[in-house]
């Protein structure tokens, strides 16, 4: 019988389960962490998705059958459509990056919270938009919001997240290894009530 306490092999022992239980913990923590991140990230572009439809249906209650002629050209982001459906002509079903109106506080660019932000370090999510005629009263609007990956690499060609550079947005759509996306889509109908 000892009276004396424990051994060293016994304190050691203990160190050692005890130490594996903690790394266990803090490998836990650590991808849960991620976890949450990535979850507040989906969220968060969700949230700028839906923003961004709920501005091409509030647009396009602007726009009207004015005495036969439809006043689609002063209608802001939808006005890229032509007058000539069904003809589909550039910048018309092409992504393109909407531009900022300042005095509205409208960007496509958010910061971690979703709020739109016009200073480039602040770039968290962009959007881009893909505008169609698929009636000559209905519109279709894609909305894509994208943001980096964890370990994407950086932007490209080092540009800002959310540039205006034709080239940059048409490279967007290969590069899933660097960007998570989030699409919505909706048609948007002209406003026919008198």
């Amino acid at each position: 019988m000892r009276d004396r306490g424990y051994t060293m092999v016994e304190v050691m022992m203990a160190l050692a389960v005890l130490t594996i239980g903690a790394t266990g913990i803090v490998a836990m923590q650590r991808t849960s962490l991620l976890g949450n991140t990535r979850a507040r990230n989906l969220d968060v572009a969700n949230a700028i998705a839906t923003t961004w439809i709920e501005r091409m249906r509030l647009a396009a209650v602007q726009w009207t059958d004015g005495g036969g002629t439809p006043n689609l050209n002063t209608v802001p982001y939808l006005s890229i459509v032509g007058s000539d459906f069904p003809t589909v002509n550039p910048p018309e079903g092409v992504w393109f990056r909407p531009a900022e109106q300042p005095l509205a506080g409208i960007s496509p660019a958010a910061d971690v919270r979703g709020m739109d932000t016009f200073n480039p370090a602040q770039e968290a999510f962009c959007t881009h938009l893909r505008i169609a005629q698929i009636q000559p009263t209905s519109i279709r609007v894609e909305v894509r919001v994208f943001y980096l990956r964890d370990q994407g690499g950086g932007t490209l060609g080092g540009d800002r997240l959310c540039s205006d550079s034709p080239a940059v947005i048409a490279a967007v759509d290969g590069a899933l290894s660097r960007y998570h996306f989030v699409y919505a889509a909706t048609a948007v109908v002209r406003n026919d009530v008198n």
